[in-house]
């Protein structure tokens, strides 16, 4: 999005201020009048206080840092990781509230916010990494990204719901689902701001989603797992999981034994032969089977979080079955 220059000085202090101490600044301070961004630590992180009291800025806070936002204690080569997975760490997914866009570098919302969020895909993040390849694991990351965000919203009492609720594309984005929450934020719901373009992606991906941003609107239901704040903070991808005895909880999918055959089929990641389990999720590869084996596969992630084991996701897959159907998403799980 664009944001005047005076809004931008603040963010680059944010980012600085997270870089070195690890949060921010935890003083609330009103909306400019000047720039119309919430800046300054407006939003607070999560303080593992129990559910909010009141839900206003502080309850949306604390759910978009719970879900969306960046780890303050975790970079790999220069990239801030979140707490929502993403495959090659290219987070394509944008959160749109209202006419506020959300930077989870920064935990920073810029505009008034609404209580729905809107998340939309921008695919050169990825396609510029996985080519052709890229749109599963688009629609894996958005389902991961939706699941986050209902997990979080239950965690802190909040009553939530999802959708696929497609919209045409802008700018260089995709928007194609939303989660509507229990909240007030004395904030009308608006039209988000645009953002910055991005360079032209590759056609093939492009035409996928303008294709897939005319189908029609569907209900996503989804059984959030109950598990606590701090569950939601330690969430991270293990290094690849080794052998060794576990104990799962109820997950879901269908649990097998890595096997050469799936290992040679998960797009040149042999390492998850030497996982003790695998969980995948199967299905015809269709768009929103795509988007609900991701939010499968972050449940059973959060439920294995909780139970102390390693995990990791395997979203890149070629041609790769088990008992006659496609695999779309899968966990590997050890010890």
């Amino acid at each position: 999005m664009r944001a005047s220059k005076t809004a931008g000085h603040a963010r680059a202090e944010q980012v600085r201020e997270l870089e070195t101490t690890g949060h921010i600044g935890e003083e609330q301070v009103s909306e400019s009048e000047t720039t119309g961004h919430i800046r300054d630590g407006q939003l607070r992180r999560h303080q593992q206080a129990g559910p909010p009291t009141q839900p206003d800025l502080t309850a949306l806070g604390a759910l978009l840092d719970l879900s969306l936002a960046g780890d303050p204690a975790r970079k790999v080569g220069g990239v801030r990781l979140r707490r929502v997975p993403s495959a090659g760490g290219r987070y394509p997914v944008n959160a749109h509230l209202g006419s506020a866009y959300y930077d989870p570098i920064a935990h920073e919302l810029h505009g008034p916010p609404a209580a729905t969020i809107t998340l939309a895909l921008q695919p050169q993040r990825t396609t510029w990494r996985y080519g052709p390849r890229s749109l599963p694991v688009l629609l894996l990351d958005l389902g991961h990204a939706l699941a986050a965000i209902l997990t979080a919203a239950r965690t802190l009492a909040i009553p939530a719901t999802a959708a696929f609720t497609p919209q045409p594309p802008r700018h260089g984005e995709y928007p194609l689902a939303t989660v509507h929450l229990g909240l007030s934020t004395k904030e009308p719901a608006g039209k988000s701001p645009d953002p910055l373009p991005d360079p032209p992606g590759l056609p093939l991906i492009e035409a996928a989603l303008t294709e897939l941003s005319t189908r029609p609107p569907a209900p996503l239901p989804w059984d959030p797992p109950r598990v606590t704040p701090e569950t939601l903070l330690a969430r991270h991808t293990a290094a690849w999981p080794s052998r060794g005895p576990i104990s799962l909880p109820d997950h879901g999918l269908t649990e097998v034994r890595p096997t050469p055959d799936l290992a040679a089929s998960s797009c040149g990641q042999p390492e998850l032969a030497q996982a003790e389990r695998l969980l995948l999720a199967t299905g015809e590869p269709e768009p929103l089977n795509f988007v609900r084996a991701g939010m499968a596969v972050h449940r059973a992630w959060l439920l294995a979080t909780a139970a102390g084991l390693s995990v990791r996701p395997v979203g890149c897959w070629i041609r790769a079955r088990y008992n006659g159907q496609r695999v779309l998403h899968a966990l590997a799980v050890g010890p």
